[in-house]
């Protein structure tokens, strides 16, 4: 929509009015972009490693040293799943996708 305001804003015969399109056209831009960067920062925060982060690997990371030994069946199966759901989440990236692209700070 920005780039529609900024070609209209180009031709438009009325001056005052070309200047509130090509204005127009800039904050559009802008809360675009400010959308985005909290998308990204949204990522960050399920992808982020440091333990002081508070992101998802980290809290799985930190649960990780705390499970108890699987000294019953069902503790083995929790732990088997526990094991295999940090895996998965630590080999594949999460966070937010629009159209099928991970929002990051480096995409922004």
């Amino acid at each position: 929509w920005s780039i529609a305001f900024a070609a209209v804003g180009m031709r438009y015969p009325s001056v005052p009015i070309r200047w509130c399109f090509r204005v127009l056209g800039v904050i559009f831009a802008i809360s675009c972009v400010r959308l985005l960067m909290r998308l990204a920062e949204a990522t960050r925060l399920c992808q982020d490693k440091r333990k002081t982060s508070g992101s998802i690997v980290a809290a799985l990371t930190k649960f990780a040293g705390r499970m108890p030994e699987p000294n019953e069946s069902r503790g083995a199966i929790d732990a088997a799943n526990f094991q295999t759901f940090l895996v998965h989440a630590l080999q594949n990236p999460m966070g937010v996708e629009l159209l099928g692209i991970l929002m990051t700070y480096q995409l922004v």
